[in-house]
């Protein structure tokens, strides 16, 4: 896979924006549900996280495979998924209640569907078979674990965001609320055009300089970031200061930096962190 890493740097505070391109068209808005170790999941391709009728989170299998560090194989006729991670295996039939763990009948009160083409899979029975900690707290999943910086697809997120991970103080500090969004191609290049909703969660002032509400946007052979300090030919963003419990948004319309098609949107991450102080170490 061709990773092109794009940065951009994004002007401002309460509405801060950048634009590359002009679109009218109505975005779709969806809530941020899920998080993993310090970065919110707000997209996964070919749908983003969701909850059931049966108030179980939703991934589709892609994704499973790709954050997890999950081995994946499915078998169309039967539309029944093998999931391997480590020395454990689920199978998940579309449509069945019954899952097998490591050849073990499990009854679980949601089930898989297809949808497109594509197999959407209970996220709870491979969390809790795999042994990931799970907690729920202010409508959002959050899995906390040293796997997923090693064999999913947040690995690369230590050498992609190697510069706001150094700077970053509180990893905490914002809790994305939803995302609105929509795709399109034009002269050949996919674009992007999103909006992120968020709250200042640390309860108190953020001072200036220290605001980091940061996207990263990984197209199929493409990716966007936002630059988090100065170089000979980007300077570091103004970062106004934010006040306890304030909703802020960030808007983004921008290119995904390659003609190669197709280069569908894959993953839309967001960290909610604030910077140590410049005269810090």
């Amino acid at each position: 896979m061709m990773r092109k890493l794009i940065k951009l740097t994004i002007a401002g505070v309460m509405m801060f924006s950048i634009t590359a391109v002009s679109y009218a068209a109505p975005k779709k808005s969806t809530p941020v549900i899920l998080k993993m170790n310090d970065y919110y999941v707000a997209y996964t391709y070919p749908k983003e996280p969701y909850v059931d009728k049966q108030n179980r989170l939703i991934l589709p299998l892609r994704s499973v495979s790709e954050l997890l560090g999950a081995t994946v194989s499915y078998n169309n006729q039967t539309k029944t998924a093998e999931i391997k991670e480590g020395e454990n295996i689920v199978q998940i039939q579309a449509g069945n209640k019954t899952a097998k763990v490591n050849g073990q009948n499990v009854e679980m009160d949601t089930k898989a569907v297809v949808e497109k083409g594509f197999l959407l899979v209970p996220a709870r029975i491979l969390f809790d078979s795999f042994s990931f900690k799970v907690t729920n707290e202010n409508n959002v999943i959050t899995l906390n674990d040293e796997r997923l910086l090693k064999q999913g697809k947040l690995k690369y997120l230590s050498d992609d965001d190697r510069v706001g991970i150094a700077r970053t103080a509180d990893p905490n500090a914002f809790q994305p609320i939803e995302i609105s969004y929509n795709v399109f191609v034009k002269n050949k290049v996919s674009l992007i055009d999103l909006t992120v909703t968020a709250k200042n969660s640390t309860g108190k002032d953020i001072p200036e300089g220290q605001e980091d509400l940061h996207t990263i946007i990984y197209f199929e052979h493409s990716s966007i970031m936002d630059a988090d300090d100065s170089t000979v030919d980007i300077k570091d963003r103004p970062r106004p200061a934010v006040k306890k419990d304030a909703i802020i948004k960030k808007q983004l319309n921008a290119g995904g930096g390659t003609i190669i098609q197709p280069n569908e949107l894959q993953y839309i991450l967001i960290a909610g962190r604030t910077f140590k102080p410049l005269n810090e170490k």
